[in-house]
Parts: structure tokens; C-alpha cells; sequence
């Protein structure tokens, strides 16, 4: 590294020092209509840098990956498992926001909007709650990846501003343009969270034991 890039790192670490991020706050987990529904938010997941990110026409992802478990003495084995997906770009054709899931492609001038979408799962289906045992603990964990700049759009600059650095390292996010990203504030972010342990009761309802 040469001492112009350590100063950039250094002035960019002194800036990017001390932002943080709030973790995965679980609303709900109920039964209706015999489904196990989990209801979550993060507070704050895009922030200034990702509003940039998407103004300047990055394509933006976050990735939910939500998984129930079964709760045992040593192992517990793995019931269910979910990845959601959701892209956010500035559509400029449209001159509005795109917000595409698994189950939406919508156009939004809103930014609360995009915000909403993004950080806020509601009444997702986790169990048909009749596959689940009477009694028996479960719990549920979390973990989200919010990409400012997604794996697409990454390796697309990548390849125009690290070329060089690519034939040196073979590895795209290793090298002085991967750390610049991060230190900029447009690194992914990755927040998870378990749930507490829980039974569904013989009458068919959610039950949090210790």
C-alpha cells in the first residue's frame, strides 16, 4: 500500500468511526388461520449513505434469511428456512424508486416507501402451525445482509475502477477498492437475531418458555 492510499484509509476510518447500526427488533410470532406469522423491522437500515447509493443508481439488496429450528439437548435440527429478497433501485426511465421482492415489483416516488419495504417483514408464513409438535420448543433466528451496493452492482464498478488490482489479487473484494467501499460507508451490513424459545399450546396458540 502506498502512503497516499494509508492516508485515505486513515482520514476515511476517522469519518467512518463510530456509525452503528440498531439490531433486528422482533414484533410479533402468532398463529392466525393455523399459520405461524413472524412480524420484524430494523430500525434505520437505510440510512444517508444507502439513499446515496440508490440516488446515483446503484442497485441496492437486502437479503433476509429467516430459518425455525427445533429446540433438543445438543443438536437442534432445522425445521424451516426462508431467504427473501429485496432489490432497490432509482427506476430513471420512470423517474421513481423500484422495489422488487419475491412477491412485488412496485414504483414509488416515496422514499419512506423504499425505507418501509426494506426493513419491514409482516405476517411472513413461517409454519403451517398442524406440522408443528404440541409442547415442543422452538425458536427462530434471523439474519439479514443489507448490500448498499449489491453483488451486481459491485463487480460491475469493480470492474471498471479495479482492473489492475483484479490481475494482482484474483479476488475482487480483497483488495484497496473493496476496503475503500467499506470505509465509505457502502459495505454490507449484517445484522441477526434468535428469537425466544416457544411452544404452540394445545389450543393452538404461541407460548414463550425459558
Amino acid at each position: 500500500m502506498s502512503k497516499i492510499e494509508a492516508t485515505i484509509f486513515f482520514i476515511l476510518a476517522m469519518l467512518a468511526a463510530g456509525n452503528g447500526a440498531d439490531n433486528i427488533i422482533i414484533d410479533s410470532l402468532v398463529v392466525r388461520d393455523n399459520t405461524l406469522n413472524l412480524s420484524y423491522h430494523i430500525n434505520n437500515l437505510l440510512d444517508d449513505k444507502g439513499v446515496q447509493a440508490l440516488e446515483r443508481g446503484i442497485t441496492s439488496e437486502v437479503v433476509h434469511h429467516i430459518q425455525l429450528w427445533r429446540k433438543k439437548s445438543f443438536i437442534n435440527p432445522m425445521e424451516k428456512e426462508y431467504v427473501y429478497s429485496v432489490k432497490l433501485f432509482y427506476d430513471s426511465w420512470e423517474k421513481k424508486y423500484r422495489i422488487l421482492s419475491n412477491d412485488e415489483n412496485r414504483l414509488t416516488f416515496h422514499l419512506e416507501t423504499v425505507k418501509e419495504k426494506c426493513s419491514v417483514l409482516e405476517n411472513f408464513p413461517v409454519a403451517d402451525a398442524d406440522d408443528l409438535e404440541r409442547g415442543q420448543k422452538y425458536f427462530i433466528s434471523i439474519d439479514v445482509i443489507f448490500q448498499p451496493i449489491s453483488a451486481e452492482s459491485y463487480n460491475a464498478i469493480s470492474d471498471i475502477f479495479s482492473s489492475d488490482e483484479k490481475k494482482q489479487t484474483g479476488n475482487k473484494k480483497n483488495g484497496f477498492f473493496g476496503v475503500l467501499v467499506n470505509l465509505l460507508g457502502f459495505g454490507d451490513k449484517k445484522f441477526s437475531v434468535k428469537s425466544q424459545d416457544f411452544i404452540i399450546t394445545e389450543t393452538g396458540s404461541v407460548e414463550f418458555v425459558k
